[in-house]
């Protein structure tokens, strides 16, 4: 079962007879370490699932831990592959990146994969084009204020997450047709 598991951090296991831990695939090392790092070939383990790849980001938000380099590799290689899991999974996916509480950094680094502009495509564009010579940073700001509301103990219902993020984006596109 352990090598079947998408991160080494999630395929530990726990003896409840000696009070230890078992693990096959050094997650202990990576826990220590700060790791995420995909079990076996990342390009393999990607293409078979790609929504691993959007985990493996949601779980280095999450911890603060970095992406182990051959994993960030592939990821930021087969980002286009995500296209391909199905929309049902992907909206329970991504409510999950943003609603846990490090929504911001889970953002940044879904920007700097790639992730974001296949996922977002439409809205990607939106935030590489400047406006007025400044960038767009609602939607960082809009993260923001959702982590702190998730830290605090308050629930962001999904219909407010996305009309934050889509708030200054979708009033600028009605601009244009008035």
């Amino acid at each position: 079962d352990a090598l079947r598991r998408d991160l080494t951090i999630n395929a530990l296991f726990y003896n409840i007879a000696d009070y230890s831990v078992i693990d096959y695939v050094n997650g202990m090392e990576d826990l220590q370490r700060g790791l995420i790092r995909i079990i076996g070939d990342p390009a393999v383990r990607f293409t078979e699932d790609p929504v691993r790849m959007v985990r493996a980001v949601r779980f280095a938000a999450l911890l603060g831990f970095e992406i182990e380099e051959s994993t960030y590799e592939a990821m930021v290689g087969l980002r286009d592959k995500i296209a391909l899991a199905s929309p049902a999974r992907m909206y329970e996916e991504v409510q999950k990146l943003f609603l846990l509480g490090e929504g911001e950094k889970t953002y940044q680094l879904l920007r700097k994969t790639g992730l974001f502009g296949v996922i977002f495509p439409r809205l990607n564009e939106w935030v590489d084009i400047e406006d007025g010579g400044f960038p767009h940073t609602w939607i960082g700001k809009a993260l923001e204020w959702v982590d702190a509301c998730v830290q605090s103990g308050r629930k962001v219902e999904p219909h407010i997450l996305f009309g934050l993020v889509y708030g200054q984006y979708l009033q600028q596109k009605a601009a244009c047709y008035t």
